[in-house]
């Protein structure tokens, strides 16, 4: 299907603006224009509550809970190459995903790359999960939590690390939402070279991220930490999977959507074939962004309700 109109006339207004990939940028310049861009993308901060910031370990996270809220608590993992973003920009979106799916949402400030790289993006989230499965029954409110993961894009990644730990040490998750994870890093699979550049994430920047994040590259190709498409996946979560079809990494998440399912995982892939990575970052900015993002947060919803897909 061909690129959403809107969205398409919206990349083509950045690029004539001059807009630059994050590896062109000095990084304190990329971190700083993603903490002021992010709340632009939303026409209004969805009301809480309560906003809590508290620290686990080292690692600050900030809890939302929305009105009316349910039981389930879901652990959030910002994306961003594992080099930009944070719990702050990414409060909109956070308050946003709370709202919509009425469960209390941590979100988590894990280390960023290239000053803390693999793993320490992965210990910082299995710290939260551990602190998650402890904590869960005092931050809801409920004698029965409900604990799930959800993450995009690079927390995309560390949530389906996350629930994969989770199975290893047995701790139960309702479910998990990964939004166009990146469960890999091939960097030569088709859609790495068919949507290489002009769709707002370039193969060339995916390339960038790993190097910062994934220091030691042949250690990392081995290790299910960074590369969860390795591991057997046999009685993790339910799965909601989310890829977008004007993505680099598209394939990323259809691969491992694919392996949930041949391991007996109930998944369910979403498919928003117009849109492009990082598409829940543009909030109201786009008609078609919208739309799908009720449509994936309303899924996870009745899936921390049911534990079903």
């Amino acid at each position: 299907m061909a690129l959403d109109p809107v969205l398409k006339q919206f990349l083509e207004s950045m690029r004539a603006g001059g807009a630059k990939a994050t590896y062109e940028m000095e990084l304190s310049e990329a971190r700083a224009l993603g903490e002021a861009m992010a709340p632009l993308a939303f026409s209004q901060a969805d009301e809480m509550e309560r906003v809590t910031d508290i620290v686990v370990g080292s690692t600050p996270v900030r809890i939302y809970t929305p009105g009316g809220a349910n039981d389930a608590l879901t652990l959030f993992f910002h994306g961003g190459g594992f080099v930009i973003g944070s719990i702050v920009s990414y409060d909109p979106l956070v308050r946003r995903l709370a709202a919509r799916t009425k469960s209390t949402i941590a979100s988590v400030g894990y280390r960023l790359a290239p000053e803390h790289p693999f793993p320490a993006a992965v210990e910082d989230a299995i710290a939260v999960l551990h602190w998650g499965s402890q904590s869960a029954a005092q931050v809801v409110g409920s004698a029965s939590p409900r604990l799930a993961v959800a993450g995009d894009s690079a927390g995309g990644n560390l949530a389906a690390v996350v629930a994969l730990e989770a199975r290893n040490q047995g701790i139960d998750l309702v479910g998990q939402l990964l939004a166009y994870p990146a469960t890999d890093i091939n960097t030569e699979t088709p859609s790495m070279h068919q949507f290489a550049a002009g769709y707002f994430l370039e193969r060339e920047e995916v390339i960038w991220f790993g190097e910062q994040y994934y220091q030691d590259e042949a250690a990392a190709l081995a290790d299910w930490r960074a590369r969860p498409v390795l591991a057997d996946p046999t009685g993790v979560a339910p799965a909601i999977v989310a890829v977008a079809g004007y993505d680099p990494i598209r394939d990323f998440g259809l691969q491992y959507a694919q392996h949930l399912e041949r391991s007996g995982v109930p998944t369910r892939t979403y498919d928003y074939e117009t849109l492009v990575h990082g598409f829940l970052s543009l909030g109201d900015i786009v008609p078609a962004v919208r739309e799908a993002t009720s449509n994936l947060f309303d899924a996870f919803a009745g899936l921390l309700q049911s534990g079903k897909v």
